[in-house]
């Protein structure tokens, strides 16, 4: 039978979690026949390889290679590329996860619409707040790369291995850094088949504190690499908008970014030593791109263009700590479905509103004199991105890390503040139906917490949802329970349960109720908690007992 997938793997020096790497692949539903497994170790010093082979004993679809120690993922990866038999590869990491009907669903996805590059949904577990921007909808063929499209550079992706041979992409082995970055940029440059899988979630990638391959950030070696990955954009497309896009996310991602609130903890030495790389790199990127960037890169970027760095120090120690502050002011059961209303603000760290003025319907940032300087005078006008501005609200799956955008409204105003000024204000109204939440599926059982960020203004990131002072209100849909409470730091959150008891009070008493905390809640509660994967799996098999028990 025609190998459909070939799932490649490095390892190094592999933790614990390797097993749950195997089982998840044993537990997928396109059938081992029809799928490989490639391990290539990285020359580990311990016993790594010979868990591999024990692994591969027990499986037919199982490859294991041992190379010569590189140091990095790329050149194990290569291995794995050279030593594939599938239609498609797909790249994973030892110590991560993959969802149960990945395989199959990437595969009938890629192959149905004759993509060279899948990006499947991924989750993260070790970040505070969803990565939910490239998974807003489903998107078969690209009409056009986009920044949402680019929000996501990991290589957990699916692509054509047939593609990838004919276009001769490898990852660089020469520059071990952002070798992600150089990939995708090869992919994204020779192909415009590539597709948005997003009605399932495919991987889960687990940030860890330790990494095995994890080294120490050089300066020198990381801006070489960043260069290095630009290569195939200036080298090979033309002028427009594809070429445009791609520069404005490396740009954005790895340049501008550290001017945001963090550059102001750097010492001077290193922010001149930074400036000066950056000064090199600017000539890789117009101005023109300036253009493309929300309202709070655009304006890092015109003081690196032509301010000082004691100008971007200020923006920078304004900006740290700049989050939203958004507080639910309604959340009711109608017709199914919990409608959430709430507005928001930006502020910054002491909890102070950002500053705006309006004059001759233009709407402009208030910033310190210092920071006009020479600047051009549409640096600090948010006109224009308060206009594009929207809001959106999100649920996340406390146990899985799994999100889904919800079906929102906002509208974004300029209103006053007591003390005469003016700032930015977002209300927005989403709706959670736990039937079809999930992309049209229903949402899983467990706790789902609500998020919500604002586009376009770039001043913030991902938020909790507060929901002070309001009590608990449940209702019954199918035969579940389903309640939206405030947690103990009084947050938005959203607790399925078990099905719900044939006899007891009726929907309307349970309505009127506080949420009740049992055991089962308790449990999902502290499996949420960052544990070992051990003792999260022996909780889950007590847990499991304890139910068939009860039942």
């Amino acid at each position: 039978m025609t190998v459909k997938v070939s799932v490649i793997i490095p390892t190094y020096s592999s933790p614990p979690e390797l097993d749950d790497v195997v089982a998840a692949l044993d537990a997928q539903s396109m059938p081992a026949s029809e799928f490989e497994v490639i391990f290539v170790d990285d020359g580990s010093p311990d016993g790594t390889y010979a868990r591999l082979q024990d692994i591969a004993a027990q499986r037919t679809n199982v490859v294991v290679r041992r190379i010569e120690n590189s140091g990095w993922p790329s050149r194990p990866r290569n291995v794995g590329i050279d030593l594939a038999q599938g239609e498609y590869v797909f790249f994973v990491d030892h110590d991560d996860y993959v969802f149960p009907e990945a395989l199959e669903r990437m595969y009938h996805f890629a192959a149905t619409n004759k993509l060279d590059v899948v990006h499947p949904k991924e989750v993260v577990q070790g970040w505070s707040t969803p990565g939910w921007v490239t998974w807003r909808q489903q998107r078969p063929v690209l009409a056009e790369l986009d920044q949402t499209a680019l929000h996501c550079i990991t290589p957990h992706n699916l692509y054509r291995l047939g593609f990838l041979n004919e276009a001769r992409i490898r990852f660089p082995e020469d520059r071990p850094r952002l070798e992600d970055f150089n990939f995708n940029a090869q992919a994204w440059v020779r192909t415009h088949a590539i597709g948005i899988f997003a009605e399932y979630p495919c991987y889960r990638w687990i940030l860890y504190e330790d990494n095995s391959h994890k080294k120490g950030y050089d300066f020198e070696e990381y801006w070489k690499a960043f260069r290095g990955s630009l290569d195939p954009i200036l080298d090979e497309l033309p002028h427009g908008e594809k070429r445009n896009h791609l520069l404005v996310r490396w740009y954005r991602s790895r340049m501008l970014e550290r001017l945001n609130g963090q550059f102001q903890g750097h010492g001077e030495k290193y922010q001149n030593r930074l400036l000066k790389k950056f000064a090199t790199l600017l000539p890789c990127f117009p101005p023109e791109l300036d253009f493309y960037l929300s309202a709070a890169d655009r304006a890092r970027s015109s003081l690196l263009r032509h301010g000082t760095r004691e100008q971007l120090h200020t923006l920078s120690t304004l900006d740290h700590g700049m989050r939203l502050q958004g507080t639910a002011f309604e959340a009711h059961w109608a017709r199914g479905k919990l409608n959430v209303s709430l507005s928001t603000r930006i502020v910054d760290r002491d909890g102070q509103p950002l500053q705006v003025q309006t004059r001759d319907g233009r709407v402009s940032r208030v910033v310190p004199e210092e920071l006009r300087g020479d600047t051009p005078a549409d640096v600090w006008d948010l006109t224009d991105h308060v206009q594009k501005a929207f809001g959106e609200i999100a649920v996340r799956h406390r146990p899985s890390n799994v999100d889904w955008i919800l079906p929102t409204e906002s509208d974004v105003d300029v209103v006053p503040l007591e003390d005469g000024g003016h700032t930015i204000e977002v209300r927005m109204t989403g709706a959670v139906d736990p039937e079809t939440a999930a992309m049209g599926q229903p949402l899983e059982a467990g706790v789902w917490e609500l998020f919500h960020r604002v586009t376009e203004l770039g001043y913030t990131a991902t938020h909790r949802i507060s929901m002070l002072g309001q009590s608990a209100v449940t209702n019954h849909i199918s035969d579940r329970t389903v309640t939206a409470y405030p947690t103990k730091k009084g947050f938005l959150a959203l607790d399925i349960s078990v099905p719900a008891p044939a006899a007891g009070p009726s929907p309307r008493d349970v309505a009127q109720s506080q949420p009740v905390v049992d055991i089962f809640s308790a449990a999902r509660e502290l499996a949420s908690r960052r544990l070992p994967t051990g003792v999260k799996r022996r909780m889950k098999r007590v847990g499991a007992q304890i139910k068939r028990k009860v039942k």
